[in-house]
């Protein structure tokens, strides 16, 4: 009888689709001071099956009653059971519940947890004094913490919420207040307008002590020919902290406004709200009308936040504003869509910060930070497709990552390269306007895309086949690598899947895995040839390449004519569109010496060539050397987001040698024979009308050359120190390079400095700064001193990790910091577990290690203790470990003795 409407899908449960919600009226009371709530709803119901039966999800809730209209007659439930495991709660009544139409009110109570999940509390100080704020964090499947609920992204309903609070608090929701009137004597009943019709995990409560800075976006028609007054659009801090609220408001306007006209549907809202919440799981949360915000992802200071925290406040306001249509406005139809979601979201907050800030470079910086994180982790066996299958919230937690976030951008970026400009942002208007306050999978993406991309040929089949083009991008795991090669003067491309490490590959042939490695891809391929662009497919495992200059097509290659002649060099990949990495022959790798060091390639072409060389050495396809021989075609380089590509593929192999006499004195040379140069060229100061990506550029090379020994920059990086323990002040964009480099070389002393410089410090965004820095430390028994402190209470649960993560990826740290995560193992869990991101994002600091002995602990240690939430993120780093080891077995040698013969 209880399990009659719910389904079993291996482990997970979905609700009975026979038992749809139409309505929530929900009204809660938090109590800051106690810690928890209190709440009653009545749930409007559309029973498609006659039941005695309703479940429903609740997790740590505490139902006192349950009682359904029956003819006009309240019915209490007989019996009222939990699932644990499943999270739900089921409710017996003594009579059928008919066909129809019911309503279903429910009397409950709960914690406000520590936990950043469902309704919890959140700490600050005012006057001294530590105070409390309830909120709440419902994705993906924590509403059911809150009040019970149907917790599926379709089951969308209308929400109507109350809430009933002290009256010197301040109460936020999805909507604007409708009626404030006393409830008793010190509080207030605030009640809100009615939602959209929306999804559960979408859901906001706010109770605090707050202020906020104002603004409304233009009067504009809707895209029904309606004109619509200006959104309401505000920006909530703790009390003291408005005045650096401004440039997310001034974004957020901007930004709203942006998406309307781009998408042509005004923002369904009458406001806007966006919350700084001091303990945050996430960077931010999309919640509709009450984006919830943390501090450092939202407040800039004008006076101690650096450009590249502004930046990233502007990146993630347009992510979650993108939200408001990509995933509110049209939501997935379940997890396994999470991409629609976050993919969409992703890419187009590139686009918007683009359209608002064009001297950023910000696509440039967008192969880096997007493409290149999404390359490096869906390399892996243990990667997943973009769309997969979840089923309980411990699966659900674990597709927050790059593949969904990261290669669901890159992918979007492809098709619409693909696609071009009008088509793809028309397919986009007309998936929204299509699926509003619905939910969608993949394939209805796709169909919009081919209805609006139609031609005329005579079979009227699509002009361009999006959804066979694209199926094996989203429902298969990895990419290939294509490689380029010149036989008889013809171009000929091959691909296969791309693998980090001849580990993994060997592993994907293994007949049990069912053909990991055959994937044949679809692969649009743009190829610059000099002056002269190339557009292709590739289709098959291999063919050869016709000249010619037009859109994409899938056309036969029955002949091949010669296009490459022996002086002409070429770029596959032009522009970086695609999501593939490239394998050029050494002939045509030679080729591109000097387009590369001439920069007659674009940035992000000279950021790809390097990134593939760098990925195919660590994959055992070329020699590491041979990466390490063509950054001499950079040493005139001028670009920041090559450089930091630069930077990156040192950095690995930096821990790779690690430790190790052999080969790791002759690389810190080369990084401080390429960066010393570029930071002596920029110097310590900003300069007049100096463009973005300097700025940023003079922060990475003065870290990189102070790390390696740059004894200049080591000084004045001491003198700059000693300044701010004087209470002096310094260019907030080179405080995170000072710190990192006074830290590498000191001692106990400025430890302390550090931790008192923590304490005193309230802009989160600066906390982090230091807080980062306490992993650089040399000295073993102070790197045991960061992790402790990271447990601490001095520092917020949401920032524990980013500490702990910093003494992992410490060469010198690794030990004290593998053996700290086990000791507190219980206790780490038992804060981030039970399906959450935040485990799998702690083990993954070790993943630099070439050392076998820490590949066989964590193996051992992960065999005896759970990590809710983390299995494939445990699985990856072991993959890591392993490839490393291999690595560094087959290459070290040559590169010893390349390091010892070559300098820049």
């Amino acid at each position: 009888m209880k399990k009659k409407n719910f389904t079993r899908q291996r482990g997970g449960v979905r609700l009975s689709k026979k038992i749809v919600p139409i309505k929530y009226d929900i009204r809660l009371r938090p109590d800051l001071e106690n810690f928890t709530f209190s709440g009653i709803e009545t749930i409007t119901l559309n029973i498609l099956k006659k039941t005695k039966v309703l479940t429903l999800h609740c997790k740590e809730i505490e139902i006192d009653t349950a009682s359904i209209v029956l003819k006009n007659e309240k019915k209490f439930a007989t019996k009222i059971t939990y699932n644990k495991k499943r999270e739900t709660a089921t409710f017996l009544f003594p009579k059928s519940i008919t066909i129809g139409k019911t309503k279903l009110t429910l009397v409950f109570r709960g914690i406000l947890n520590d936990k950043m999940r469902g309704f919890y509390r959140s700490k600050y100080h005012l006057g001294g004094k530590e105070h409390h704020m309830a909120t709440t964090q419902f994705e993906a499947t924590d509403a059911r913490r809150a009040f019970p609920c149907f917790d599926e992204p379709a089951q969308k309903a209308i929400f109507h919420i109350s809430l009933i609070v002290p009256k010197n608090k301040i109460a936020i929701s999805n909507t604007l207040p409708v009626s404030v009137r006393e409830h008793e004597a010190g509080h207030d009943i605030v009640k809100f307008f009615p939602t959209p019709k929306m999804s559960t995990y979408l859901l906001a409560f706010i109770v605090g002590d707050f202020e906020y800075l104002e603004s409304k976006t233009r009067r504009r028609q809707s895209y029904g020919g309606q004109a619509k007054n200006g959104t309401r659009v505000r920006v909530y801090t703790t009390p003291g902290k408005k005045h650096q609220a401004k440039f997310a408001l001034d974004c957020a306007v901007k930004i709203l406004e942006f998406y309307e006209k781009y998408f042509d549907i005004t923002y369904p809202l009458l406001v806007l709200d966006m919350v700084a919440i001091p303990d945050l799981a996430s960077g931010a949360m999309e919640n509709w009308g009450a984006v919830t915000y943390r501090e450092s992802a939202l407040l800039v200071d004008a006076k101690h936040s650096s450009i590249s925290n502004k930046q990233w406040v502007a990146l993630v306001i347009a992510h979650e504003l993108a939200h408001q249509w990509f995933g509110n406005l049209v939501t997935m139809e379940w997890w396994t869509h999470l991409w629609l979601n976050e993919g969409f979201a992703s890419y187009i907050s590139y686009l918007a910060v683009d359209k608002l800030f064009p001297k950023w470079d910000i696509w440039t910086q967008f192969s880096t930070n997007d493409l290149g994180v999404a390359l490096r982790l869906d390399a892996l066996f243990n990667t997943h497709p973009i769309e997969v299958e979840v089923h309980h919230p411990s699966e659900i937690g674990e597709i927050f990552d790059a593949v969904s976030y990261s290669k669901g951008a890159s992918i979007i970026r492809m098709l619409a390269d693909y696609l071009g400009e009008k088509d793809f942002r028309d397919g986009l208007r007309y998936y929204l306007k299509k699926h509003s306050y619905k939910n969608t999978e993949t394939l209805h993406l796709w169909q919009a895309f081919e209805k609006v991309s139609l031609g005329h040929s005579r079979t009227g089949e699509a002009k361009k086949p999006v959804a066979k083009i694209m199926h094996n991008w989203t429902s298969k795991p990895g990419y290939p690598f294509v490689k380029a090669n010149i036989k008889n003067n013809q171009l000929f491309l091959s691909q296969e899947r791309f693998f980090a490490s001849p580990i993994s590959k060997k592993k994907s042939k293994d007949p049990r895995q069912g053909g990991a490695s055959k994937t044949i891809w679809q692969v649009p391929i743009s190829i610059q040839n000099k002056n002269k662009t190339q557009k292709h497919f590739l289709s098959r495992l291999s063919q050869a390449v016709e000249p010619r200059r037009s859109d994409f097509s899938a056309e036969k290659y029955a002949t091949a004519k010669k296009v490459v002649s022996s002086e002409n060099w070429l770029k596959v990949n032009f522009g970086e569109a695609g999501f593939y990495r490239t394998a050029y022959s050494k002939e045509l790798l030679e080729r591109l010496v000097k387009p590369v060091q001439n920069k007659i390639l674009s940035p992000r072409d000279r950021l790809g060539i390097i990134r593939d060389l760098f990925a195919l050495a660590e994959a055992g396809v070329i020699p590491t050397t041979d990466a390490l021989e063509f950054l001499k075609a950079y040493k005139k380089e001028d670009n920041y987001t090559v450089w930091l590509e630069l930077a990156m593929g040192l950095a690995r192999l930096e821990q790779l040698l690690a430790r190790r006499s052999l080969g790791e004195v002759g690389l810190q040379k080369l990084t401080l024979a390429l960066f010393s140069p570029v930071a002596k060229r920029l110097g310590w100061s900003k300069r007049k009308n100096e463009i973005h990506t300097d700025t940023l550029l003079r922060s990475l090379s003065i870290s990189r050359a102070g790390h390696v020994g740059d004894k200049n920059i080591i000084a004045e990086a001491r003198k700059r120190f000693a300044k701010i323990i004087k209470g002096g002040r310094i260019n907030p964009d080179i405080r995170g390079s000072v710190y990192g480099i006074v830290a590498t070389r000191s001692g106990v002393k400025e430890y302390n400095q550090f931790i008192k410089l923590y304490k005193k410090e309230t802009l989160h965004e600066e906390k982090n700064r230091i807080g980062n820095a306490l992993g650089d430390f040399s000295n073993p028994k102070i790197l045991k001193l960061a992790c402790e402190f990271a447990m601490s209470k001095n520092v917020r649960i949401q920032d524990t990790v980013d500490i702990l993560s910093s003494v992992g990826v410490n060469p010198k740290g690794r030990d004290i910091w593998w053996s700290f995560l086990q000791k507190n193992w219980k206790t780490l869990v038992s804060r981030y577990g039970e399906g959450g991101f935040t485990i799998g994002r702690a083990v993954k600091a070790i993943g630099g290690s070439a050392e076998a002995k820490h590949l066989n602990s964590i193996k051992k240690f992960f065999k005896t203790h759970q990590a809710p939430g983390a299995k494939r993120a445990i699985d990856q780093l072991l993959e890591r470990l392993e490839g490393n080891i291999a690595w560094l077995k087959r290459d070290k040698k040559e590169i010893s003795r390349f390091l010892e013969k070559n300098s820049i």
